[in-house]
């Protein structure tokens, strides 16, 4: 029998997967090297509000599109055992969740960064 405390650590690990980090790193640094690279460049404090606030709607996008397309991702050996598919994570939890993240980073993004919340992904 697992330990008490595996569980909550599955759950954080299989909601760290929704949030599909390797692809959230590549925007974030996409946007990250775009606002330094631009000819009138934000202030410091300005782009990690737009990065904080990318990072919460790239993770909103991850979770809604696999909850879309979780009866798809089942019959793929590829994505089967994903959080979802696999039945680690009810489908309800996740389109909450993905709802919440992306409400809170765009309104992050609308109260610190305008100008990104009408670029949010």
């Amino acid at each position: 029998m697992a330990p008490a405390v595996a569980l909550p650590l599955t759950r954080t690990a299989d909601y760290l997967q929704l949030c599909r980090p390797r692809m959230a790193v590549m925007i974030l640094l996409t946007v990250a090297i775009g606002g330094l690279l631009a000819a009138v460049g934000p202030a410091p404090v300005a782009l990690l509000h737009a990065v904080l606030g990318t990072a919460l709607v790239t993770a909103a996008a991850s979770m809604l599109n696999q909850y879309l397309e979780r009866d798809t991702d089942a019959l793929m050996p590829r994505t089967a055992n994903r959080p979802l598919p696999a039945g680690r994570l009810a489908p309800g939890e996740v389109l909450f969740a993905g709802i919440v993240a992306a409400a809170v980073g765009l309104g992050y993004l609308a109260l610190t960064a305008p100008e990104a919340a009408l670029s949010a992904p």
